[in-house]
């Protein structure tokens, strides 16, 4: 629901115009069993070709969630087919998907979350202010104004 309905309208009214940084970070909850493999996913992406490829895999992974986690099982074949329709190379992406080289980071992260009470998503913290759940464009708009305004 946030990327649907407040992630895009912070994207371009904030986060392209320069006025705010949006740091993501994983947390990949255990009941939804392809959350773990697409957190790597995005992070081997990143690997290979930046924030531009990390978004790019983000990005195709929220807008087709429904296709791509709907058989778990297939889910490793399934984010390799992802990987090369979002342009980065099959052999490396897999050789970094398989090994799982960034499941420690990932883990830091549920960490980090964890230590400072977040067992959720999606969750935000905007200039120390938390705010909880898919929340309305409106809802981040005034909080990110209010801070902007300081």
């Amino acid at each position: 629901k946030f990327y649907n309905n407040a992630y895009k309208d912070i994207k371009k009214n904030y986060i392209d115009t320069g006025k705010v940084k949006l740091v993501f970070r994983d947390l990949p909850l255990d009941f939804h069993p392809g959350a773990m493999p697409a957190a790597l996913a995005v992070n081997c992406a990143r690997e290979q070709g930046g924030d531009t490829m990390y978004f790019k895999m983000h990005d195709n992974l929220f807008e087709n969630q429904s296709t791509i986690f709907a058989d778990t099982t297939k889910i490793d074949a399934t984010l390799k087919q992802v990987a090369v329709q979002v342009g980065l190379d099959s052999t490396k992406f897999a050789s970094c998907y398989d090994s799982k080289k960034f499941k420690d980071e990932v883990e830091k992260d549920l960490s980090d979350a964890a230590s400072v009470g977040i067992n959720g998503t999606p969750a935000f913290i905007i200039n120390g202010q938390y705010l909880s759940g898919a929340r309305p464009f409106e809802s981040f708009k005034t909080i990110i104004d209010q801070e902007l305004a300081k």
